[in-house]
C-alpha cells in the first residue's frame, strides 16, 4: 500500500514520465520500465485485491492519473479489463 502511495506521489510530482514508455524503453514493450510490467497494469492487477486498502491506494494512483490525463486518455491507458470495469461502474 506504501508502494501505491509512492506511485501516486510519483506521478503528482514527475507527471506521465512515471506510467508512459519513453524513449529509453523503447526496446521494452510499451510502457514498461526494463522490460517490466508497465506501471498502469501492475496497478490495475491490484484493484481486485480483498484488502479495502490496497483498493484504495490503487485508486489514489489512478485518480492522480485522472487529474493529468482527463477520462478519454485514461481508458486508453489502463488495462482493457479494468477500463472497461470502470466505465460500468462510472
Amino acid at each position: 500500500m506504501v508502494c501505491l502511495d509512492e506511485i501516486a506521489a510519483l506521478v503528482d510530482r514527475t507527471g506521465p514520465s512515471v506510467y508512459r514508455p519513453s524513449t529509453a524503453a523503447a526496446g521494452a514493450k510499451a510502457g514498461a520500465r526494463d522490460g517490466g510490467e508497465p506501471v498502469m497494469a501492475a496497478v490495475a492487477k491490484l484493484v481486485t485485491e480483498r484488502d479495502g486498502a490496497v483498493r484504495g491506494a490503487c485508486l489514489g494512483v489512478i485518480e492522480v492519473v485522472y487529474c493529468i490525463e482527463g477520462a478519454g486518455e485514461l481508458m486508453c491507458i489502463l488495462p482493457l479489463g479494468l477500463a472497461s470495469m470502470l466505465r460500468t461502474r462510472t
